[in-house]
């Protein structure tokens, strides 16, 4: 489609990255069949195997923040230097995305409201999706102190451990005995 201005729009028929995910996670089954243990025991291997690489890399002198104190020294504001950038904060918000993926797909609330039939109807999906993409925005809005490092990257952790937990079966859940209400009503 052309605009007025000459813009081009293109539609294109494949999935963006961001849908093609959950879509891959759909069809792997060892996701989703994953005991909390498993969940738990890849996030402490990827938590100590980068650590390691990390204390590795320091043994040989380099350094992965090394941009930072050079960023700090030579930028026009230093406020504009996040921490939530570095590398480190990456590992520890990857790290509460799994934690919090292991809880939610092996918690009762996950168990009760997703698996069986009645998550496959089409009110049930509209209420988990529009109530977790309200959600996710509140998320947005929640912002993380940064004065205290240690501080910011426990919460950061709950933080992100918190956002699959709530999204894969806190809603789902919270849903699902909406619903049931509503029937109930009716009948």
């Amino acid at each position: 489609m052309i605009l007025e201005d000459h813009t081009v729009i293109i539609s294109v028929s494949f999935q963006s990255p961001g849908m093609l995910v959950p879509e891959a996670f759909e069809h792997t089954p060892g996701i989703q069949t994953a005991s909390l243990g498993t969940y738990l025991k890849t996030n402490l291997f990827l938590f100590l195997s980068a650590l390691g690489f990390y204390l590795f890399l320091r043994l040989l002198s380099i350094d992965l923040l090394w941009s930072v104190p050079i960023a700090k020294k030579w930028c026009a504001n230093p406020n504009w230097i996040h921490i939530d950038t570095t590398p480190f904060a990456g590992l520890v918000r990857n790290r509460g995305v799994l934690s919090g993926l292991g809880f939610a797909i092996n918690s009762e609330m996950f168990l009760m409201s997703c698996r069986g039939g009645k998550s496959y109807t089409l009110s049930f999906r509209l209420l988990c999706a529009l109530t977790s993409l309200t959600t996710l925005q509140l998320y947005h809005f929640l912002q993380i102190p940064t004065h205290e490092e240690h501080l910011f990257y426990v919460l950061s952790f709950c933080k992100s451990a918190s956002i699959p937990l709530t999204v894969v079966a806190l809603i789902p859940y919270c849903v699902r005995m909406l619903l049931k209400q509503r029937r109930k009503k009716i009948q």
